[in-house]
Formats: C-alpha cells, sequence, structure tokens
C-alpha cells in the first residue's frame, strides 16, 4: 500500500477550493487543480506547485478530460472535492411585460447546471475511479467531500436558487444507496476462547474490508439489553457497511467462506456459543455524520406489514426528531431486514425464524457520542409520546440494544494465521 495520496479538487483556483487544496498540499497529499478560471488556476497551480487542467464542470467532456489528466499524472485518486460553484444570480430575465410582449425568455439556470449537474459528474467519475482502485494507504479505495452550506439546512431569504443547489447537496449527502445496507453480525465467544479479538480484528475482518463492496466495518461491545439478555461472557456486534447487497452473492465473498484457513473453522466449529446474522437493507438517513460511533442504540421492531405505513410514518416524522434532540446525537439510519440465520456450536447454520410471516423487521440505529443524554429528560420524553405508546401495542417484537465501540477493521491489518 502506498503511503503518498492523491486529491482531485474543482473549484481550486478561488475561495473554498484554493483554501482545501492549500490544506492537503501542507498535509503531503499530491492536489490536481481544475478550475474554469484559468487565469486564477495558473497562479494557484504556480503556487502550489500542482498540475491542473481548465475544466468547466458543467460539460461531461471537459470534465472527463480533466480527470483522466489527473488519473495519469497520479495512477489514483484518493479524495475527490467537487468544489466548483457560483453564488446567486437574476435568474429570471428582468423584463417588461412590454419587451416580449408574444413570447418567453428562458431563465438563466447556470448555478444548477454547475453546482448540482457539475457535482454529480465529478461524483459519477470519482465512483467509477474508486471501483478501479486496490484500497490505500487507509484502507478504503476513496473519499469523496462535498460542499454543503447552512443555506442547505435552513431557508434564506433572497437566494433561491443557490439555496436549491444547496439543500440537493444535502439530500444527496444523507440519501441512503437503495442498494446498500449492513451485514450485522452477534457472536458471543466460549469461555475459554483467548485469541477471539486477536482472530476478529487481524483475519476475519481485515478479509472482509478489502472486498470492493464493503466501505468499512466495526466492532461494538453490547452493555445494555431490554428484553434482557446474558452479557456474561459479553455479546459482540460486528456491523459492516454495504456498498450493494448483492456483493454478498458474489464469488469473492463467498470464497471467504469456502477457503477459511484452519484457524477460522475451528473458530465457526467450535469457538462460539452462538452466531446471530442478519442482512439489512437501507431505508433512510438523518444527520450527515459518518464514521463509527462511541456508541451505538439499536432498536429493532416485528411488526405486521398492515401496520408497517403508520410504523414508518410515526419513525420518520416524529420519533426520529425526538431522538435527534437527545445529547450527543450524531445521526438516524433505519434498514429493513432482508435475511437473518444462526449458527450453533457444531458449525451447522440453520434458519434464524424471528420473522413470522406476514411480518417485517425494521432496525433503526441511533449513533451517540460517548457522553450522551440516554439516561436523561429528552430521552425519556421520546419514550412516552402517545403515538409511541400505539406503535409498540401493534409490535410483535422489540429489540433494544446499546454498545460501545471497541474496534474498526483495518484491511492493513491482516496477518496470516500459523
Amino acid at each position: 500500500m502506498m503511503d503518498q495520496q492523491y486529491a482531485y479538487v474543482t473549484g481550486a483556483a478561488s475561495g473554498c477550493g484554493l483554501a482545501i487544496s492549500t490544506f492537503l498540499v501542507e498535509k503531503g497529499v499530491k492536489v490536481f487543480l481544475a478550475d474554469f478560471d484559468e487565469k486564477n488556476l495558473r497562479v494557484a497551480a504556480e503556487q502550489l506547485r500542482s498540475p491542473f487542467a481548465v475544466v468547466n464542470v458543467a460539460d461531461w467532456e471537459s470534465q472527463v478530460k480533466g480527470f483522466k489528466e489527473a488519473v495519469s499524472q497520479f495512477g489514483r485518486i484518493d479524495y475527490v472535492y467537487p468544489i466548483a460553484g457560483i453564488g446567486e444570480n437574476s435568474w429570471i430575465p428582468p423584463l417588461s411585460s412590454g419587451q416580449l410582449p408574444d413570447d418567453f425568455a428562458k431563465p438563466n439556470l447556470s448555478i444548477i447546471e454547475i453546482n448540482i449537474t457539475g457535482l454529480l459528474y465529478s461524483i459519477a467519475l470519482a465512483l467509477q475511479q474508486f471501483r478501479r482502485q486496490d484500497l490505500g494507504k487507509h484502507g478504503y479505495r476513496g473519499k469523496i467531500l462535498c460542499p454543503g452550506s447552512i443555506m442547505g439546512i435552513y431557508p434564506c431569504a433572497g437566494n433561491p436558487i443557490y439555496n436549491t443547489s444547496k439543500h440537493a447537496v444535502t439530500g444527496l449527502s444523507s440519501n441512503p444507496n437503495p442498494d446498500g445496507g449492513v451485514l450485522y453480525a452477534f457472536t458471543q465467544p466460549t469461555p475459554d476462547f483467548s485469541d477471539y479479538h486477536s482472530w476478529y480484528n487481524t483475519e476475519h475482518g481485515p478479509l472482509r474490508v478489502a472486498l470492493d463492496f464493503i466501505e468499512g466495518g466495526n466492532r461494538y461491545e453490547c452493555y445494555y439489553a431490554d428484553p434482557q439478555i446474558q452479557l456474561d461472557p459479553p455479546i459482540y456486534l460486528a456491523m459492516y457497511e454495504l456498498g450493494r447487497l448483492s456483493g454478498l452473492n458474489e464469488r469473492p465473498y463467498q470464497a471467504l467462506t469456502d477457503d477459511r484457513s484452519t484457524r477460522e473453522d475451528d473458530v465457526f466449529r467450535n469457538r462460539l456459543t452462538f452466531l446471530e446474522r442478519r442482512i439489512y437493507k437501507n431505508i433512510s438517513t438523518r444527520g450527515t455524520y459518518s464514521g463509527p460511533a462511541p456508541v451505538l442504540l439499536t432498536v429493532a421492531f416485528v411488526i405486521k406489514d398492515e401496520h408497517v405505513d403508520e410504523f414508518n410514518r410515526w419513525y420518520e416524522e416524529e420519533h426520529t426528531t425526538d431522538v435527534s434532540k437527545v445529547p450527543g446525537w450524531r445521526r438516524t439510519r433505519r434498514f429493513v431486514a432482508v435475511e437473518a440465520n444462526s449458527l450453533r456450536q457444531g458449525g451447522q447454520v440453520v434458519e434464524y425464524d424471528q420473522i413470522p410471516e406476514g411480518h417485517s423487521e425494521f432496525i433503526a440505529i441511533h449513533d451517540f457520542d460517548a457522553e450522551n443524554g440516554l439516561e436523561g429528560s429528552e430521552f425519556e420524553y421520546a419514550q412516552t409520546r402517545p403515538w409511541r405508546q400505539k406503535i409498540l401495542g401493534l409490535v410483535k417484537g422489540r429489540d433494544h440494544r446499546r454498545f460501545k465501540h471497541i474496534h474498526e477493521f483495518k484491511a492493513g491489518d491482516y496477518v496470516k494465521p500459523e
């Protein structure tokens, strides 16, 4: 794995784009500068000693040409910053009723073309390039960092089209991948399994996050459960972020099971009291935080299909908003279960018959800071609302657990077992 990292920045000739480019160069990242303003772009390139290309981000062919030049120069791209954008302009032509009595003037939507279309072009290029690359220095293929604005969160009079463009960025960044989800695995090691954490952290997890469709993975220890379950020995959660669920059915992932090491085969046959495995598909996301949270609050519900619409409305219209007001809240993600199974001692995989016919299982994963208000009045208020009490009367099963973060998987941590 190479230590050198590379970035592609649009709008790099001035403003935020230049500031980000300068910051990256100071951190040792090699940056390719792209901008439509050739004069200032050349000044920035000389100042930062960086390669550059004149690019019109609203034009696909221009973006492709510039991005190809960056890949040709660097060989890979670790970060893409689609910063290029413009501010509010007079989008409706300031014409009197007598100037065009029989026709209509076309509005100026260059803000949309640059701030939205151009950004989507940059993202499309980045995603295609990342899929071609090996893992980088920090265990991922690449990252995209989109330029947000407070105007993408709150209304601001006088800038309707610019506000629209920034709301689009907020929506894009917070909208979950419809083809993605999470792989969720509970394990409880046997009391004599002293090598449990080493096996998980240096063999099992790293092999999985090295696959192109697994975007990250983390481990957590359960410290609270309702209904109560036996937490001695501890129960651990491994959660993998899936870019596409279909990757679980592809040969590279299945080979990890078919070609297990002798140590891993022994783990699954003899070293786990139980393993419960679930696959969840994305439904919605509230909040823009990313990365492993210090604390997870997970709540799973099994509910009759006839009540699903009201259940979802309650969660989206009331409950997530209530939870977001709890101190320390970072993000809430919701998923629906698409598969569940269980492995017991002896290595036998059996169907985990928890979801009755005519029912669906949903889970909400709430990210919190280590210091949080889960024992405070705001959380208590969210638990006592009348609509919630009605929903609880409709559900067949509910499982509430809390976890503390203990490890983030890195592909580079893999150690071949002896």
